[in-house]
């Protein structure tokens, strides 16, 4: 009897979509199909471990990250895989472990840039989570912009690296100029670094695009008293 085939790259696309569309268990049905006919489906133990890390099964999740690993320990988003796994088991020095794995095989991977950021901005420790985050936004990983930018705000002010701030907020502005959030963020570092023609600019560029806050008002009060006596000295 001639032994059917089946189109394995056509049942991998259909699983991914059923993933991205949140019907898990139809793509679990399909990947565990794929490995009925080759338990050594490199795609079928990589997706699978995608499916059992959103059901929370993260033993079975960790039985495919690992099976990928072994077929193919050069599988792009292998170790990504495997690091968010560990993550959400809040282990998270080997999730650290997987991602730098990850970045080893390629350093430019944005969501892994983004995901061991935001693993040691959670911990606290600024100077990391600052050098990848900054690595992320460098080479444009748009899917996360905003909260990449605001994290690094956060780690840069922890760090007291004032001009990195405003770089930063500066850049991301040119990307999304109509944040209000960003804009009076900007105004009040520019405020800081007493740069104060800036910070009346941007602090009132917030105000327009709607942030209403009182305490945004009295920066922009203090700003522009700042700017007077600073024009009164250098008559």
């Amino acid at each position: 009897m001639m032994k059917l085939t089946i189109n394995t790259d056509k049942m991998e696309d259909e699983a991914i979509r059923l993933l991205d569309s949140g019907e898990i268990r139809r793509a679990e049905r399909i990947l565990t199909q794929m490995l009925v006919s080759d338990p050594n489906c490199l795609s079928a133990h990589f997706h699978l471990a995608r499916v059992y890390r959103r059901t929370k099964e993260y033993r079975r999740a960790l039985q495919h990250a690992r099976r990928t690993l072994k077929l193919n320990p050069k599988e792009p988003n292998a170790f990504l895989n495997l690091g968010l796994i560990y993550e959400f088991m809040g282990q998270d020095k080997l999730a650290v472990s997987s991602y730098k794995r990850e970045l080893l095989r390629d350093p430019d991977n944005a969501e892994t840039l983004f995901n061991i950021g935001r693993l040691y901005f959670n911990r606290h420790r600024w100077l990391h989570a600052s050098e990848y985050l900054r690595r992320c936004f460098d080479i444009g990983y748009l899917f996360r912009v905003e909260d990449t930018v605001y994290k690094l705000g956060e780690c840069y002010y922890k760090l007291n690296d004032l001009h990195s701030f405003i770089d930063i907020y500066t850049r991301y502005l040119q990307i999304a100029p109509n944040a209000a959030w960003a804009a009076t963020n900007l105004g009040c570092a520019l405020l800081r670094a007493k740069d104060y023609k800036h910070a009346v600019l941007w602090l009132s560029k917030g105000k327009q695009l709607g942030n209403r806050k009182k305490s945004i008002a009295a920066e922009l009060v203090r700003a522009n008293e700042m700017l007077m006596k600073e024009s009164k000295r250098n008559r």
